[in-house]
């Protein structure tokens, strides 16, 4: 609403994302956009560790981007109920006014229950363009700390190897890849598209 009640959203209601008339002309329009987060990180960090004990060694590699936002378009699509493929889980906790019943192409008749008290945004018809319009809603915080891989080796002793005609024999088994830890919704936060570093800060989809 303006100053004189009037909406700057004409097809916004309860459940659709809110947008700010940031140059005050009374619409909603491209020249509300601006900049908000960065997708370059406050600080990139790692962490090399290595123990031994006796005749075992274990290492690991921790890296990580803190401090980095990342526009989330896999989320815009995903959550939208539109598009002809799976959508994310979180679309069942979407915004509805009343109770909805729907019937599935294989006539399955399906009923949800009204829900008001949640975070995603509504769903169905979206007039007010809560799916394709750009929006903070979108952007989320990027930060992690991987597990590169974990690596646990037995060096075997070399009274051993002698006999063996070696001079040295470890054998060794790891994983790479084991944890992530981060807040982002989705799969990897590290995503560079097609390996261009300019991209990292968007997560898009074409499907």
């Amino acid at each position: 609403m303006n100053d004189k009640g009037e909406r700057l959203q004409p097809n916004a209601a309860a459940g659709d994302i809110k947008y700010v008339d940031r140059d005050g002309d009374g619409q909603i329009t491209e020249d509300d956009k601006t900049y908000i987060g960065s997708s370059i990180p406050t600080a990139s960090v790692g962490l090399n560790l290595g123990l031994a004990y006796k005749e075992f060694d274990l290492s690991m590699l921790l890296q990580g981007d803190l401090g980095i936002d990342i526009y989330n378009n896999y989320k815009q699509t995903l959550l939208a109920g539109k598009a002809l493929h799976n959508q994310m889980a979180d679309i069942k906790n979407s915004f509805r006014a009343t109770e909805v019943t729907f019937t599935t192409s294989g006539g399955e008749t399906i009923t949800l229950p009204a829900n008001t008290n949640t975070k995603i945004p509504v769903v169905q018809g979206d007039p007010n363009q809560n799916s394709t319009r750009a929006s903070d809603y979108f952007i989320e915080n990027g930060s992690y700390i991987r597990c590169n891989n974990i690596t646990l080796g037995y060096t075997f002793p070399k009274p051993v190897v002698a006999k063996l005609r070696v001079e040295n024999l470890r054998l060794y088994a790891g994983v790479k890849n084991p944890f992530i830890i981060t807040g982002y919704s989705m799969l990897d936060p590290q995503i560079p598209n097609g390996g261009a570093t300019l991209d990292r800060g968007g997560r898009w989809s074409f499907l």
